[in-house]
């Protein structure tokens, strides 16, 4: 097996799954298949693992799957449904009369009648008719278009970063799931905790319907599973003591454990061993993945706390009476 294989961070770890059993997670957000009835809410910190959790269950090869961040519009969300079920929005109808009249005879081959000169008797009849068509045209709008395609095939939606969406816009969707919700259509929102009443904000009725998942942070051991899986995979044992580091610093995050054990043998070019061994992990290989995990994923971060907040408007400056020069915040203004 290869590292990049094993070490999947931001995608789903098919070998690095922790499936954190204790906690009842996947049984609990399973429920949302049997007839619930209810609006499934998964929140967590960021890279906690709620999509993950939620991909595991609900695979988008099963599910429609929309990313918030996308939905500018409701029309956008509608559109992403009308597109995963193949839906049509126009419809037309086609109507017609027919009338027609009919005449016949019979000829001989020597009277060459409808034939060529042969032999024997020839009888003929031909049809004319006469009609009219009329075709009309309805087109749906893409709202009505995609519930009436949910209603019939019932398949799970999936929105991730709900949070994303503009508020005017969620209860808008909220709102047009409901009945569909009430009768046991199977529907996931993924948001980060603060914003977990979204939903029950800009629909009042969804009191009592919604069903809440909280992930909590990942424990140092729940985080040891994945190098000790993982590194297991390539034939290697890692020591308590890198694993104790490496969890300290992912600060709860399976994603960071991803990306510092993939760092690691990206860092050694680590192949897989022959035999069983104990890897041997410098000090210094360890720090230089730290640094590159933290140019890439922290620098954002880092950048914005070192400019600190900013004004809230340019501060204008002020001419005095006796000429001094000062800005709107000054207290001599």
């Amino acid at each position: 097996m290869r590292y990049q294989d094993i070490f999947v961070p931001g995608g789903l770890p098919k070998y690095t799954y922790n499936p954190r059993v204790e906690l009842n997670l996947e049984n609990r957000l399973s429920e949302v298949k049997d007839n619930l009835c209810k609006l499934v809410t998964v929140t967590g910190q960021t890279k906690s693992g709620k999509t993950v959790l939620t991909r595991k269950i609900l695979p988008p090869e099963e599910t429609i799957w929309i990313d918030g961040g996308v939905v500018s519009s409701e029309e956008d969300f509608w559109q992403v449904i009308i597109e995963n079920l193949d839906l049509f929005q126009t419809m037309e109808k086609e109507s017609s009369d027919e009338s027609g009249s009919k005449f016949g005879g019979k000829g001989t081959a020597e009277a060459n009648f409808f034939i060529a000169k042969g032999t024997g008797e020839i009888s003929s009849e031909l049809e004319k008719k006469r009609g009219s068509s009329v075709t009309t045209g309805q087109t749906l709008s893409s709202r009505v278009a995609a519930l009436s395609g949910l209603r019939k095939a019932k398949v799970p939606i999936v929105i991730d970063d709900f949070h994303y969406i503009p508020r005017d816009i969620q209860g808008n969707i909220v709102r047009a799931l409901k009945p569909l919700i009430f009768d046991g259509l199977p529907v996931v929102i993924i948001a980060i905790p603060h914003r977990r009443y979204d939903a029950l904000k800009v629909e009042k009725e969804m009191t009592g319907r919604i069903s809440p998942i909280q992930i909590p942070s990942w424990s140092p051991e729940e985080l040891a599973y994945i190098p000790a899986t993982g590194f297991g995979l390539l034939n290697y044992e890692v020591s308590g003591t890198f694993t104790s580091r490496v969890a300290s610093e992912s600060i709860g995050s399976p994603h960071l454990m991803q990306d510092f054990c993939r760092g690691i043998c990206r860092t050694m070019n680590l192949e897989p061993s022959i035999d069983k061994q104990l890897l041997k992990i410098s000090v210094k290989a360890i720090d230089s993945t730290f640094r590159d995990v933290a140019e890439t994923i922290g620098r954002p971060i880092f950048e914005k706390l070192a400019r600190g907040p900013r004004s809230r408007t340019d501060r204008i400056p002020r001419t005095l009476k006796d000429g001094k020069i000062v800005d709107s915040f000054h207290p001599e203004t």
